[in-house]
């Protein structure tokens, strides 16, 4: 597992791995670091009986992940954030109790040990850069796909 690749020291090795996954350089503040974690986390919930090819709203997907996105920084706190954007996106609820844990904490930023980042600072990242954040989780999610692709194919050839 990796470690916080900005050295936040945050206990949240799995979203340090997704964050390693990704091909982009790590975002530099915490705040944009907790915004990013979250929008990741956020596809995670992605339903393929919803937004899948055979419901023929896979080319709408990203659209309403960024729409849905940012209209849920009409809230109050990130906690309400993330409970308004898992109402308004259908999807399936985290599964993974790890993962689950690193969304509590990430969406009470406050609780994270070695910042001092409030929710309006993650908000206001949530609010004006949500295509940015929507762009870079997209991008991780091929890079993801792609990486898990080579694994499988490279376990069949050995």
């Amino acid at each position: 597992m990796v470690t916080d690749n900005l050295g936040f020291g945050w206990p949240t090795p799995m979203t340090d791995e997704m964050l390693h996954e990704s091909l982009l350089p790590p975002l530099p503040t915490p705040e944009e670091s907790i915004a990013e974690r979250l929008a990741m986390l956020a596809h995670l919930s992605f339903d393929p009986d919803v937004w899948g090819p055979g419901s023929g709203r896979l080319a709408h997907y990203w659209t309403a992940f960024g729409n849905r996105m940012g209209s849920a920084t009409n809230e109050i706190t990130v906690a309400t954030w993330w409970e308004a954007l898992m109402t308004d996106l259908p999807g399936i609820a985290l599964r993974d109790l790890d993962l689950l844990h690193e969304k509590n904490l990430l969406i009470r930023p406050t609780s994270l040990p070695g910042t001092s980042v409030d929710d309006d600072e993650v908000l206001t990242v949530l609010r004006t850069h949500t295509l940015e954040l929507r762009d870079r989780t997209r991008r991780w999610a091929k890079e993801r796909r792609d990486l898990r692709a080579a694994e499988t194919a490279a376990e069949e050839e050995g």
